[in-house]
């Protein structure tokens, strides 16, 4: 598993939850790096090179750019690391639901 490969992650709800907190997480990152614009266009450019390059499914695509998206609104927030703990469990329960 990793941040750069594109994977929908169909049957493996909790490997698709830690894959988004990952998300979250590394938004939070890059906008402390590379500041607000910075990181929306290095996000953008990675989610549009997986899209079109690898192949990535759009559900992946969107999945993956809301999640990054909460990470940079959110990730200096002092309830930040809560929520992405409960939006990981949600998203595991929501992938889990659906595949079953």
């Amino acid at each position: 598993m990793s941040i750069l490969e594109p994977d929908d992650f169909g049957d493996r709800w909790y490997v698709a939850g830690l894959n988004q907190i990952g998300h979250m997480v590394a938004g939070g990152a890059a906008v402390v790096v590379f500041g607000m614009v910075g990181a929306a266009i290095c996000i953008a450019a990675l989610e549009l090179w997986q899209y079109y390059r690898r192949s990535a499914v759009k559900a992946d695509t969107i999945t993956d750019t809301a999640f990054w998206a909460y990470g940079m609104a959110f990730g200096t927030a002092v309830w930040f690391l809560p929520s992405v703990i409960l939006l990981g469990g949600a998203w595991m329960g929501l992938v889990w639901y659906m595949s079953r």
